[in-house]
């Protein structure tokens, strides 16, 4: 396991958890569980083009989970269960091949939108963050 105190700690949302990770020696990141406020401390972080995980990374890249047993997602699988993983990849790359490119729809600019500028997507303390940026209803029509 990969929590600097077994079982985690208590904490009552996900800021409290972040500000115990930030006073805590040692701490490289943490997982917070909001449905039994707990916050699980972790000593390494592991990262790999960009995403960031306290537990290990599959080495294709694709991430499998068990979210019946493990809906916190902390217990990566891939390695155990390459036949899902190329399922469910052959699944993706067949969703992907029919794609509607719409306008806004990441590949294609909305016209109505301001040009999206990631510099103004980040956050000092994550990185970069999702968020929409554009509002229909402050659109000039």
């Amino acid at each position: 396991d990969n929590d600097l105190v077994a079982g985690g700690v208590a904490a009552s949302s996900e800021a409290e958890c972040c500000d115990t990770c930030t006073n805590t020696t040692g701490c490289a990141g943490y997982t917070y569980q909001s449905s039994a406020r707990r916050c699980y401390i972790k000593y390494t972080m592991v990262c790999q083009a960009g995403e960031c995980s306290s537990g290990t990374m599959a080495s294709s890249g694709a991430q499998l989970y068990n979210v019946k047993s493990d809906p916190e997602e902390r217990n990566e699988v891939s390695a155990a269960h390459p036949d899902i993983v190329q399922r469910l990849t052959a699944r993706v790359n067949a969703l992907r091949a029919t794609k509607v490119i719409v306008p806004g729809g990441g590949e294609v600019p909305d016209p109505d939108c301001p040009q999206y500028k990631p510099a103004e997507h980040t956050d000092p303390r994550v990185g970069d963050i999702w968020e929409p940026w554009c509002e229909k209803s402050q659109v000039q029509l």
